[in-house]
């Protein structure tokens, strides 16, 4: 590098002012550039990229139990909508849907039971849906007066 700027400074004093020193004093500065950058290029960076020290047993369980209860919520989000739906086709309004779902160790999820809180004026559109949402459901729905603890219906 220090040999390099002392050649420049030499030819910059050598070469005249004219047109041609004007060329000269460009090309010096270029080569002085590529001097400087020329030992950065030759840097080499590494970077261990190895993720082994994560612990792999611990980040895929928590990522399938996440995973999980995503899928666990969009089925409860799915079967409200779909009573909701049946609801309306009879022209009823529940106060509440609860949905319980269950989650196997395997990570089947499983629908227990359906909840749907009304109240007493709704009472008989709604015991005609709970047969068609239990056959498409295929599981128990559970038709409740008063809350989810209330008095069960039919």
């Amino acid at each position: 590098m220090c040999f390099a700027a002392v050649g420049c400074s030499a030819i910059r004093l050598l070469v005249s002012e004219g047109k041609t020193g004007k060329i000269y004093q460009l090309l010096v500065v270029t080569f002085f550039i590529c001097s400087m950058i020329t030992p950065l290029l030759q840097v080499s960076v590494d970077l261990p990229l190895d993720v082994e020290w994560l612990p792999q047993e611990m980040v895929t369980e928590q990522l399938t139990e996440k995973v999980t209860e995503q899928l666990a919520e969009q089925v409860k989000e799915r079967v409200t909508a779909i009573t909701e739906e049946c609801l309306s086709y009879r022209e009823a309004k529940a106060e509440k849907i609860v949905v319980k779902t269950n989650v196997s160790k395997e990570g089947n999820i499983y629908i227990e039971q359906v909840v749907i809180v009304v109240d007493k004026k709704q009472v008989p559109r709604v015991l005609g849906v709970r047969d068609v949402l239990e056959e498409q459901l295929g599981t128990t729905v559970s038709i409740r007066v008063g809350g989810e603890n209330g008095e069960e219906v039919g």
